[in-house]
């Protein structure tokens, strides 16, 4: 998972000159890392860190290009539930963002996500199977 700097401060003035293609970066140098030590593919996932050391429109633009990370031929995962760019989006309180959370993965998936991380489960998966219908119609 990529976040910048320590849980502590990482929220602290994030910046990014751009967002996605420095994380590209770092995932680029982790998985290098983790070849040379040998360690099965199959048990890496990609996760961009969606809320971790990144500001609301970070988050959005992270979400809206997933697709780049798909580059490494790894799963991608994403934990959106309830997440706070939602809240400075509808202004809703972190209990009542089911709609925001669900909104939000279905354009991940859309957008490259194989994985998503919520609270929600039924929901989300409801929106989902929607979701695949209509694509693979």
């Amino acid at each position: 998972m990529h976040m910048k700097k320590s849980p502590k401060t990482m929220q602290i003035n994030p910046k990014y000159k751009k967002v996605t293609e420095e994380i590209v970066d770092f995932f680029r140098e982790r998985i290098s890392m983790l070849d040379g030590q040998k360690i099965n593919p199959q048990q890496i996932m990609i996760d961009p860190g969606v809320g971790f050391g990144k500001n609301p429109e970070d988050n959005l633009k992270i979400i809206n290009e997933l697709y780049k990370f798909k580059i490494f031929g790894l799963p991608v995962f994403v934990g959106l539930s309830r997440k706070s760019f939602i809240g400075k989006i509808t202004g809703k309180a972190a209990d009542e963002r089911l709609c925001g959370t669900i909104a939000s993965g279905v354009v991940a998936c859309f957008r490259g996500a194989n994985i998503l991380r919520v609270h929600d489960v039924g929901e989300n998966k409801e929106a989902l199977e929607v979701y695949k219908a209509i694509v693979n119609n």
